[in-house]
């Protein structure tokens, strides 16, 4: 169990919930569409953070968050690697919720070359054959 493990959204401090509400908000609006899966995501994520504190945050993220640059610039003051791969992989939760598209992709992105963070896939065997693997686990196609 690592750091990140243990740190909750409320542990963030203001600037790494500010830095995750823009990341999911503006994801989340990149296509033009706020689906219904993505609007209970949000809401998800503002009963966690508490009404509130998430009203202030989307807020904040309204009036300053308005380009690529300054996204980067609240990114960059994100500094605890912990903080970030929470952020990070809460944005992935939420956003996977449906399909990411290309549009959200290159918000993440910034934000994964911004933190130099790459995606990891737990339960994913490390290197080894890449012998596919049947629906029973043994080897072979799920056709086979």
């Amino acid at each position: 169990m690592d750091a990140a493990d243990s740190l909750t959204l409320n542990d963030l401090t203001q600037t790494e919930q500010a830095a995750l509400v823009a990341l999911v908000k503006i994801a989340s609006r990149s296509d033009n569409n706020v689906s219904r899966t993505e609007e209970l995501m949000l809401h998800v994520l503002e009963q966690r953070l508490g009404t509130q504190t998430y009203a202030e945050l989307a807020t904040y993220v309204d009036q300053r968050i308005g380009s690529p640059e300054s996204m980067k610039r609240l990114l960059q003051e994100v500094t605890r690697p912990e903080a970030r791969e929470l952020i990070m992989g809460t944005a992935l939760q939420i956003l996977s919720a449906e399909t990411i598209n290309s549009a959200e992709d290159r918000v993440l992105s910034l934000a994964s070359e911004t933190w130099n963070l790459e995606p990891k896939f737990l339960d994913f065997p490390d290197g080894g054959d890449d012998e596919p693997v049947g629906p029973g686990g043994e080897g072979g196609t799920a056709l086979a």
